[in-house]
């Protein structure tokens, strides 16, 4: 699948899970692979096979729900807003058949008003008008998506394959905590005193990154082409595997505290104030200088990572510890090589940008009601944005004894609950009751923004965007504000996707209805995705042993992935069961890697060997006593 069609969707290599950007609406499982049961009750035992699937996509929902991501979500809008404007200064049909989808679009927009004018110049001076600024904003939209996309790929392969927290550690990521409070409930209960936090993530994870499954889907992903069209996965994942190398070179204790490095990495880029503002600037010119813009302050930021400090990354840390913190909101970070000056100017120009203050939309002076349109479909999709979804199936209700309601999936009592406060007001006040029949459940986790938090889960009943019921399970209680955000905001997930795409899909709409609008755009993203694989293949190439040999991978790398360079596929699935033995810093017993299938010494020596040959990937680092005792293995793959 290229990226072209992969759009504003983010998968997990194997394509069982999938989050959307812009609502951050996620599925870690296949539609008809989803099952509510293993995620009710107060221990909960999850889905075993969808570990992994959990880590990749919370890591994009967890990427997505920050200053960047939310940027993303608001540049959507205002290219939204007037899109909406554009659509609803469309001339009607001449045979009046408004079967055409945007015709029938246009008219439900101008159903809240219809800006059109009688003068004729002046509709198009503003038609004119509102295609730069859709132009401008499009370029700029599909540039950083495409742009951050091998990023958001390799840091969610690197919470997949290599993430861990030592046993030392003061702080675990929300992903952490979420593997132990939604995928622990069964080794709790074998060792409910014995096994603290991290002892349990990392026998989870350990089962989970050893299975055949897992070793199979890290080769495939090592084997992929590196080119921009197979969704930066190999790109990606090269690339953070280099920034992890350089952190742990700054501190070896990341060699092992790899949770603790994926936190950092995420936050030096999604976390990056000064990005989100250049990604929200306002519309001018061709859109050109804008989405380069953006693409300058990423490669800055990569130049930036490389003067990272010992003391730059304690500083991080020591702010996660007195967590948590809401990153989304653009609180300062120590030690992600920002000043709180340059915080405090970028997050005043965001704040300009978001509240319109700096570029209102150009379609809200045209048609005001797409504009209110826009800013209350922004203000539900913000407030659900850090509800991850883990499970969304269609059920049936019916009234059960005290008046609760008994929610059924396939034809089985899931559970009961109390209707929710707002619709048994509806009855009392003779609004629509709560009547037996189809509803949507969906398993919900409240995933915090930082660590030192267990995380709570919620199954949520709603019917035409309307919450029947809730219920909580796991640690905590049920706040009112909690509630209130479900009752007013909450849609089940294909609605809020929906809610999202409507935006974007009435972007598209105008760019293809346009030809010279549709060939500006295609253009430019051409030139930026040509750019973009060049920058892309340097950085997951920066390993490598000189230029002659960083030239060299690159090369082989977009034509079959690491296979031309390993020599074998069987060498290529040999190092990716090395580098999931290796994760975390745990020393490898040679009994153990011979357990899945691999002779340890004979695998190291050749990965050495393909170094010295090719001078790229680098080889594994080994530290041991002798043969026979267990090696402490540092992989880059």
């Amino acid at each position: 699948m290229g990226n072209e069609q992969l759009g504003d969707q983010h998968c997990s290599f194997d394509r069982g899970g999938v989050t959307d950007l812009l609502s951050n609406a996620t599925r870690i499982a296949r539609p008809q692979d989803e099952d509510p049961r293993p995620w009710l009750g107060e221990l909960c035992d999850g889905a075993p096979d969808q570990v992994l699937t959990l880590l990749h996509e919370g890591t994009h929902h967890w990427c997505f729900r920050s200053v960047v991501g939310n940027a993303l979500l608001h540049l959507t809008g205002r290219a939204g807003a007037n899109a909406y404007a554009m659509l609803a200064l469309r001339d009607d049909p001449p045979n009046g058949d408004f079967s055409y989808p945007v015709d029938e679009f246009a008219r439900g927009m101008r159903e809240f008003g219809d800006p059109r004018v009688a003068d004729a110049s002046e509709l198009m001076r503003r038609r004119v008008q509102l295609a730069r600024h859709i132009q401008a904003d499009s370029i700029r939209r599909k540039a950083a998506v495409q742009l951050l996309r091998p990023l958001a790929e390799g840091l969610a392969l690197f919470a997949e394959f290599d993430a861990v927290s030592g046993p030392g550690t003061q702080s675990m990521s929300p992903l952490a905590g979420c593997l132990v409070a939604h995928f622990g409930g069964a080794t709790a209960r074998r060792h409910p005193v014995r096994m603290g936090l991290t002892d349990l993530s990392t026998a989870l994870l350990r089962r989970a990154r050893t299975s055949p499954h897992a070793c199979a889907t890290k080769a495939g992903v090592l084997m992929r082409p590196a080119r921009g069209n197979h969704g930066g996965y190999l790109t990606g994942y090269l690339t953070v595997k280099s920034l992890w190398r350089e952190l742990c070179r700054r501190d070896y204790r990341l060699s092992s505290e790899t949770d603790l490095a994926l936190m950092y990495m995420r936050s030096f880029f999604y976390d990056d104030l000064g990005l989100a503002a250049l990604i929200l600037a306002a519309p001018e010119g061709d859109g050109m200088a804008g989405a380069l813009a953006v693409e300058n302050r990423l490669v800055e930021r990569f130049a930036q990572f490389q003067e990272v400090t010992r003391a730059d990354i304690r500083a991080f840390e020591e702010c996660i510890v007195e967590g948590p913190q809401d990153s989304a909101t653009g609180l300062y970070r120590p030690g992600i090589r920002r000043t709180e000056e340059e915080d405090r100017r970028d997050r005043a120009q965001l704040s300009r940008l978001i509240d319109h203050e700096a570029s209102p939309p150009m379609g809200a002076r045209f048609f005001p009601e797409g504009g209110t349109l826009v800013s209350g479909e922004l203000k539900r999709l913000l407030d659900v944005r850090g509800l991850l979804s883990v499970c969304s199936v269609p059920v049936n209700v019916r009234r059960a004894r005290h008046a609760s309601l008994e929610v059924l999936h396939q034809g089985q009592v899931l559970f009961e609950a109390p209707p929710d406060k707002d619709a048994e007001l509806a009855d009392a006040w003779g609004g629509e009751p709560i009547a037996d029949g189809a509803a949507v459940l969906d398993i919900v986790i409240d995933m915090a923004a930082d660590s030192n938090t267990y995380l709570g889960r919620a199954a949520v009943v709603s019917r035409d965007r309307r919450v029947l019921a809730h219920r909580r399970w796991g640690p905590g209680r049920d706040s009112e504000a909690r509630r209130r955000l479900l009752q007013w905001s909450f849609e089940d997930r294909e609605a809020t996707k929906f809610g999202a795409a409507s935006m974007a899909v009435a972007i598209e709409w105008i760019v293809a209805e346009y030809p010279r609008l549709e060939h500006n755009v295609r253009v430019a993203c051409q030139e930026l995705d040509s750019r973009g694989e060049g920058a892309w293949g340097a950085m997951a190439t920066y390993l490598a042993r000189d230029t002659a040999a960083r030239e060299a991978a690159t090369e082989a790398l977009e034509r079959g992935g690491l296979r031309p360079l390993l020599g074998s596929p069987n060498l290529v699935q040999r190092a990716a069961v090395l580098g999931l033995l290796a994760a975390g810093g745990d020393a490898i017993a040679p009994q153990d890697a011979a357990s899945v299938g691999i002779n340890l010494d004979l695998t190291v020596a050749e990965l050495r060997s393909a170094w010295e040959d090719r001078g790229f990937p680098p080889a594994p680092l080994v530290t041991r006593g002798d043969a026979c005792t267990p090696a402490h293995v540092l992989c880059f793959l």
